[in-house]
């Protein structure tokens, strides 16, 4: 069933919608609702929101819940069933987790040791998948990552890790071609 066929994630589209629409403060405590639907579609609806709009959350979740929020949904995408999603749904949750990564790891947006944390979750999912995980973790989350050279940076210990050479390898190579020269 869609996110158009379900009545609740169709609203949850709706008023994401609106909130894209307006210039009014995003109530944090439905962004982390929001996450936890399972839905794909509301997950990269969301993630697209706080790439985008970060700074318009109210004050109704504590401090770190989005954060928090947006690493269980993206652990239970990737460790649960992240390689069963459709390819380009599956796409489409790397490429919105990376523009809220990046929109908001430059500042200070993030909880001490969030980005420590997000760094341990790729690393143990890494190493822990299957192929097709590992596969879908590169080529979904890293290589997009690594597009900004400044996002790289945070995986440079990757390098001395014979498990994860291989993915930063990858990624280093796809990323590379988007850095200015």
């Amino acid at each position: 069933m869609s996110a158009s066929q379900n009545p609740e994630h169709a609203s949850a589209l709706q008023e994401i919608e609106k909130w894209l629409a307006q210039s009014t403060p995003i109530p944090a405590i439905r962004v982390s609702e929001f996450l936890e639907s399972g839905n794909p579609a509301v997950i990269v609806a969301t993630l697209h929101l706080l790439a985008e709009h970060h700074t318009r959350l109210d004050s109704s979740c504590v401090p770190g819940q989005i954060w928090k929020a947006v690493l269980n949904c993206f652990c239970r995408c990737f460790q649960n069933s992240f390689a069963s999603v459709p390819a380009a749904e599956r796409h489409q949750i790397g490429r919105s987790f990376c523009a809220w990564f990046s929109a908001n790891s430059a500042g200070e947006a993030f909880p001490s040791g969030a980005v420590q944390d997000l760094l341990r979750l790729l690393a143990e999912t890494y190493k822990n998948g299957d192929a097709r995980l590992r596969d879908a973790l590169v080529s979904d989350v890293l290589e997009q990552l690594f597009e900004s050279r400044r996002l790289t940076a945070y995986f440079v210990d990757w390098q001395d890790d014979l498990e994860l050479l291989p993915a930063f390898t990858k990624a280093l190579e796809w990323g590379e071609g988007f850095w200015p020269r």
